[in-house]
């Protein structure tokens, strides 16, 4: 689909504001669109938020897909990574994700451990 620029931009200078829908872990997230970032939010919707999020466009897809839930990292015993979410929750934001992924279980020595 091909953007008219021009009318984007006297759009903007009339004050019109671009605003989109992003998915996320449990809905949608209501992000402002720059009037300059119009066609690129047309051409790959999924691309924009990853850009917006500040990662990649697999790491943002692969969140969404997640719902937020960080992975255990650890490797089981027919050498596949375990699947098993990281203790406290799914839905969190994409920099917790991002730090939490790959960490450990409880069943494999990570938080909740002990509780066993």
């Amino acid at each position: 689909m091909a953007i008219d620029t021009k009318t984007v931009t006297e759009m903007a200078n009339a004050g019109i504001a671009f605003v989109a829908s992003v998915t996320v872990p449990g809905g949608g997230h209501t992000v402002s669109v720059p009037s300059n970032s119009v066609p690129e939010y047309v051409a790959d919707p999924q691309g924009f938020a990853a850009k917006l999020f500040g990662v990649t466009k697999e790491q943002y897809l692969l969140w969404v897909e997640m719902d937020g839930m960080p992975q255990c990292g650890a490797t089981t015993k027919n050498s596949s990574r375990c699947k098993n979410g990281i203790s406290g929750g799914s839905q969190r934001s994409i920099e917790e994700w991002l730090r939490l992924d790959g960490d450990y279980c409880a069943v494999h020595g990570g938080e909740g451990a002990n509780l066993r």
